[in-house]
């Protein structure tokens, strides 16, 4: 039986039924994520990665709702699982702004090869952007607080889902339940 994600209309976001078993590409994926650039549109700060840190007086932390389970769905599914989670955002009273992650660009000048709109959140708990990443099946988020360098949350039952497997080191990702 196919699983379907994100039933509401007009569109479906992705059919899982058969999950990716190479774990190359979820090395891959991984490594994607923690050399990505992670940017707010207007605000602060323009541009961080994995590992740095700033001095931002609050926290701040990016999610999208594009591709879950990192899983490349048709442009009209992820441009209507933003705007829910968009909507989420703005229910439950959060500030937050409009940001981005992406790939580096392969040369000055030159676009990213990658790209999706994220919801840049400003001081919320950890754990109201884990309910929001489980809620939008993402396979991870962006935490960034005062005086700690930028890290990866992973999640650890998505990782599962998709790749069999959730056991990966690295370097600034907390690979959370």
């Amino acid at each position: 039986m196919d699983t379907f994600l994100y039933d509401r209309e007009p569109a479906i976001i992705a059919n899982l039924s058969t999950p990716c078993t190479c774990t190359r590409m979820e090395h891959d994926l991984l490594d994607q994520f923690l050399h990505a650039e992670y940017g707010c549109e207007h605000g602060t700060p323009a541009l961080i990665h994995i590992g740095e840190s700033s001095a931002l007086p609050a926290s701040r932390h990016w999610i999208t709702a594009y591709n879950p389970l990192g899983a490349a769905c048709p442009d009209a599914s992820n441009l209507a699982a933003q705007q829910c989670l968009l909507e989420a955002v703005a229910a439950a009273g959060w500030h937050g702004e409009a940001g981005f992650a992406r790939a580096p660009a392969a040369a000055a000048g030159q676009p990213s090869p990658w790209q999706e709109p994220c919801v840049v959140l400003h001081a919320v708990p950890d754990a109201l952007v884990d309910r929001l990443a489980h809620q939008f099946r993402q396979l991870a988020t962006v935490a960034l607080h005062p005086g700690q360098p930028a890290r990866l949350r992973c999640y650890r039952a998505f990782w599962h889902e998709r790749f069999h497997r959730a056991d990966m080191d690295a370097a600034n990702v907390e690979w959370v339940a």
